[in-house]
């Protein structure tokens, strides 16, 4: 468990200043790990980018929100600003099922060189 936080508190850290370096008037931006209702938010700020403006993934989301079955395993982080979700990225970890990715990119384990743990970063919105 503690790989776990150190790994997740890195990654923290890397967001932040993903964001700081890009906007330095990013101070007011709160940057975490997504609670539940956060992480409701989240799915229907991807519903409103990828459904509703980008039109990259299709309307059959009677909820509002952008929800599919990596999202049981995954890690949310949420970009907060005035207590509002502004940003969402993913961490999809390995687990005993395929990764989005390697569904398209069957010969994708042979570069992974047999790590045990790896993941997938996707669904960034801002």
């Amino acid at each position: 468990m503690k790989y776990i936080d150190k790994f997740l508190n890195n990654l923290i850290i890397k967001f932040k200043f993903f964001y700081v370096f890009i906007d330095h008037k990013m101070k007011k931006y709160v940057f975490k790990i997504a609670n539940e209702i956060e992480k409701n938010e989240s799915f229907a700020l991807r519903y409103k980018i990828y459904c509703e403006e980008l039109h990259y993934l299709n309307n059959n989301y009677p909820s509002g929100k952008e929800i599919d079955e990596y999202d049981k395993s995954a890690i949310i982080f949420v970009a907060k600003n005035n207590n509002k979700v502004v940003g969402t990225i993913r961490i999809i970890p390995n687990n005993s099922y395929l990764l989005p990715t390697e569904k398209f990119f069957s010969d994708l384990k042979k570069y992974i060189n047999g790590a045990r743990r790896y993941g997938e970063i996707s669904r960034f919105v801002v």
